[in-house]
């Protein structure tokens, strides 16, 4: 199943409607002078230091079995979790998740019972893994150099309601270990359909949706031709009109550099057909994804404010060196970011073989950035879940989801991806908010 299957990314397949959202109002856009928001949050995962990015993709250097070299222990003392380590569910966070819970099993199958267990990161997959290890009898640490657990699953309440600035979709609800625990606790979902959408050009005007299907057997098809994606492209766009390249390339962006959080230019031709996919629909966490997370954290010791800045590792054991403490284990799990892994933040001692090496270097960390836009009023179509833009720059303010339905407020989020977002965190807060306002107005007004 392709990786874009397992998002349901604006499928082209003739998906049913997922119904109406309980207790929504939807209507037709006002028209009229649009206000200033009342309030605005810019993500920069590039920039946070203790991410550098927001998921994993496969690269155009990435071999097969590179995320298999980064999953694999190092001796019997260095485990290894994370989305990127994840085969079957990257760039997600049931991937992160599982990858945790597998990595607590190869520990526990080496371990003596009762051995000292250290791990760095409070994510998905470092609060898995000390769940599993902490209930199976291991003495364990958590070590977050965040003030709080979650990662790159951040839900922020400054706006007075729950906004998840990473993490924000079950992606596949049918037997998603993330499902298992919301249910567990009972947390509300709502479903979205990316199907439901409508887009505009850079003028305002609504373009249909017969562009959307090109793009996809394209993309799809790159690895079975032996091409790169952008190859693919730039083959299908030769002697094309400026409209149908315009509308191809939006497509591209929305469908894949969105999925991937990268330029198509950087991905692997086999990027669209890795990973699985739990069926069902995709939802998102009204109260925030980081309720599911804590409800995990029950008798984990957790240590907050720790950045790890060195490890010191032989197979008789580990010792993490912080800003102005050691601790010593039997073993670590190490949850560290793919993006912060390259960045050679942390120190290994010895280095990590070769192999391990060449997989973090050949992997890809992508970038997929937020706008959050809280309003007086909404004044936007509230007909469809989504609606994008086909700027004049390319990609730029791709697409938008309507958050009035799952917050209760008026609230909207804007998505960029790759370079684009790369060029936006050169920018500041309030020109970033204008640059945004811009699209609104030149759809609504």
């Amino acid at each position: 199943m392709t990786s874009l299957d397992r998002r349901r990314f604006l499928q082209l397949s003739g998906l049913a409607s997922l119904g109406a959202l309980a207790g929504c109002s939807r209507g037709s856009p006002t028209i009229g002078p649009i206000p200033d928001p009342a309030a605005a949050i810019v993500t920069r995962w590039r920039a946070d230091r203790l991410a550098r990015g927001s998921y994993s993709y496969l690269s155009l250097d990435s071999r097969p079995g590179d995320r298999e070299l980064l999953a694999a222990p190092v001796g019997t003392s260095l485990f290894f979790a994370g989305e990127a380590t994840s085969s079957s569910n990257p760039a997600t966070v049931h991937g992160a998740l599982m990858s945790g819970r597998d990595a607590a099993s190869r520990l526990e199958a080496v371990a003596n019972r009762g051995a000292s267990v250290g791990i760095i990161g409070a994510g998905a997959a470092g609060i898995a893994a000390g769940r599993r290890l902490v209930d199976a009898g291991f003495g364990v640490d958590i070590y977050e150099a965040r003030g709080s657990i979650g990662g790159r699953v951040l839900t922020d309440v400054s706006l007075g309601v729950p906004i998840d600035l990473g993490a924000s979709w079950i992606q596949g609800v049918a037997g998603n270990p993330l499902s298992v625990i919301a249910d567990s606790i009972d947390a509300p979902r709502i479903r979205t359909n990316w199907d439901d959408t409508r887009t505009y050009d850079v003028g305002g005007d609504p373009v249909g949706d017969r562009f959307w299907s090109a793009p996809t057997r394209t993309v799809n098809g790159a690895a079975r031709q032996g091409l790169t994606i952008q190859a693919a492209i730039d083959d299908a766009l030769v002697g094309r009109s400026q409209e149908y390249v315009g509308q191809f390339e939006f497509a591209v962006v929305a469908e894949f550099e969105h999925e991937y959080a990268a330029d198509v230019s950087m991905l692997s031709a086999e990027a669209p057909h890795e990973g699985d996919y739990f069926g069902g629909a995709d939802v998102l966490l009204p109260n925030g994804y980081l309720e599911l997370l804590q409800t995990l954290t029950g008798g984990l010791d957790l240590h907050f404010s720790q950045a790890v800045e060195r490890l010191a590792w032989s197979n008789d054991g580990v010792t993490l060196s912080f800003a102005r403490t050691e601790s010593t284990h039997d073993h670590v799990v190490v949850t560290l970011p793919l993006g912060v892994l390259k960045t050679n933040d942390v120190v290994f001692e010895p280095s990590l073989p070769a192999e391990k090496i060449g997989a973090i270097e050949r992997l890809g960390m992508g970038l997929l950035n937020k706008v959050v836009l809280e309003f007086p009023q909404v004044f936007w179509d509230q007909s469809v879940d989504y609606f994008g833009y086909i700027s004049e720059e390319r990609g730029k303010w791709a697409q938008w989801y309507d958050m009035e339905p799952v917050t209760g407020r008026p609230i909207v989020v804007a998505f960029n991806a790759g370079s684009v977002a790369e060029a936006l965190e050169a920018m500041s807060d309030e020109e970033i908010v204008a640059d945004a306002m811009d699209v609104l107005r030149a759809i609504y007004t």
